[in-house]
């Protein structure tokens, strides 16, 4: 793609994101070229975005957004590590970085949309975390640098070997998204009713000594073995390694993000072996949707027995 040398136009003082030329989605490649260019490889799979940067500093934060035909931010980079980041065997890969030397620099948008977050920290998911490929289609890039901005059209194209129509493509965005839902919408609710289950712990404690607060500490852990026993059912903690799945079974999250990976495909024709998958991961979320509701009405409970106690929120 020559498009960078032939837009370039001594512009050493502004900031500068070329238009790339129009890009296939052909479901292959292996990332930008390698450093050697006599070595062969296939062409990236994604678009390759080239940008000129007017200075360079430790400081300078550099961000590129993706934005999808209707205005929607689909993925965002950025120069900068994720300081929350933490990497454990099963997670999510680290975020890519954006180059921010002076002068030209050149990124691969892999045509995917943002990694599914949350994760939830030490679980090991046998899948990937990564986003989901977007349809062919107009889409817009926008680089920021420096309170400085600048942005480019991109033309994403389809496989011309594969008959697929619009409507193909708009089912398939469409259940990648909702399944992508899911795996957020789950991953939170174990997130949000673990941090439940500490403060119960943490009650249990102080108070195990106190003889008023005997009916309190085994509501206490009642609600907690009832947390553990619908997380069993929701997410697998103790695989740790892809041959851990042998002796575990996967549990509702891998389950969807096994379907993600089977839907999310070159060909965007999805099956009705996929839908029926999908709609009896749903019924079993919303059964156990329903069952975390239970939970946290327990909690409610709890919190007026705690009350009626006259328990000091601090033990002396």
């Amino acid at each position: 793609d020559l498009g960078a040398i032939q837009q370039y136009n001594n512009q050493q003082e502004k900031l500068v994101l070329y238009k790339p030329k129009p890009s296939y989605k052909y479901g292959g490649g292996n990332g930008l070229p390698e450093a050697h260019p006599t070595a062969g490889q296939n062409a990236a799979e994604g678009v390759i975005l080239d940008y000129h940067l007017p200075t360079a500093t430790e400081t300078d934060t550099l961000t590129l957004q993706i934005f999808d035909a209707a205005g929607k931010l689909i993925r965002t980079y950025s120069n900068l590590a994720d300081e929350k980041y933490s990497k454990y065997p099963g997670g999510p890969a680290p975020a890519e970085k954006l180059t921010a030397k002076k002068g030209h620099n050149r990124f691969l948008w892999n045509s995917r949309t943002e990694t599914v977050h949350p994760d939830i920290k030490a679980v090991y998911i046998y899948g990937n975390y990564g986003g989901y490929a977007v349809a062919p289609g107009k889409y817009t890039a926008r680089l920021d640098f420096n309170h400085q901005t600048s942005e480019t059209d991109i033309l994403l194209l389809a496989n011309p070997k594969i008959n697929a129509g619009e409507s193909d493509w708009k089912e398939q965005q469409e259940i990648l998204a909702t399944i992508t839902a899911n795996i957020s919408e789950i991953h939170q609710q174990v997130i949000d009713i673990r941090k439940l289950k500490n403060q119960l712990t943490h009650q249990i404690e102080i108070l195990k000594e106190v003889k008023t607060a005997d009916t309190v500490v085994s509501e206490a852990k009642k609600i907690s073995k009832d947390i553990d026993d619908w997380e069993k059912n929701v997410v697998e903690s103790r695989i740790q390694n892809g041959q851990d799945v042998i002796n575990w079974p996967s549990r509702i999250n891998t389950e969807f993000f096994n379907i993600k990976a089977v839907a999310d495909a070159a060909d965007p024709k999805i099956t009705q072996g996929t839908k029926a998958r999908l709609a009896d991961l749903q019924a079993q979320w919303q059964t156990e949707k329903a069952k975390l509701i239970t939970i946290k009405n327990s909690i409610s409970n709890y919190n007026r027995l705690y009350k009626e106690k006259g328990l000091e929120a601090v033990q002396l």
